[in-house]
């Protein structure tokens, strides 16, 4: 039932061989092309990244193998100033990983469509991102991960951290969640506004059920 004159138009249903499971924000260019993330499907079953252009084709720009590229998409996409699209996984990568058997990655697509991997998560630099990155006016990535960091939570996998990307491909681990009694554990929400970093934790606080956070950048 439409209200009014609003309509919906599909523009594309997943099949499995092209994703499924589609979740995430999309992110739309300048011209009006649709990129976005599938949790799972694609040729090897661990998720896709995919385009709408705005004649409404719709393309696989990556099929996600497990390693090292990373496996299962969840947080939707960044889009820079260039063109270039950023995002995580929650699960494969270089499966160096120290706590757990696969940390996830940050990956790549340029405006070319080459892929490749920032950064590739070994556990005390953090493990299972779900939540899109952010982006500041240096090029600098922020973003946080649901385990990893430190021992504790999760089995020893540890409680979360809040990290940077430099633009020289660096990670610094900005904060580890969990280290002090009333920090939020398992981040899993980020936004950048200014130079100040705000989120939310899962679990954790003085009371355990979870924390509104901020952190100031230099």
């Amino acid at each position: 039932m439409n209200a009014g004159n609003y309509s919906e138009t599909t523009l594309h249903s997943f099949t499995g061989s092209d994703g499924i499971n589609p979740g995430g924000d999309v992110v739309v260019d300048s011209l009006g092309n649709v990129y976005g993330v599938a949790l799972n499907g694609g040729s090897f079953g661990y998720g896709t990244v995919y385009k709408v252009d705005t004649s409404g084709v719709f393309s696989v720009l990556h099929a996600f193998s497990g390693s090292p590229d990373g496996a299962h998409p969840t947080a939707g996409l960044l889009l820079d100033s260039a063109g270039n699209l950023y995002g995580t996984t929650a699960m494969g990568g270089a499966q160096t990983c120290k706590t757990l058997p696969d940390c996830g990655v940050v990956f790549k697509l340029d405006s070319s469509g080459n892929y490749s991997i920032p950064l590739s998560f070994n556990g005390k630099g953090g493990a299972d991102p779900i939540t899109p990155l952010v982006e500041d006016n240096r090029g600098n990535l922020y973003g946080v991960t649901q385990r990893g960091g430190g021992g504790g939570c999760a089995l020893g996998a540890g409680c979360g951290v809040l990290f940077r990307l430099g633009a020289n491909g660096k990670e610094i681990v900005l904060h580890t969640f969990g280290l002090d009694p009333s920090d939020g554990i398992y981040p899993n929400a980020l936004l950048l506004r200014g130079r100040v970093l705000y989120g939310t934790t899962l679990q954790g606080g003085t009371s355990g059920g979870g924390t509104v956070f901020q952190f100031t950048l230099p």
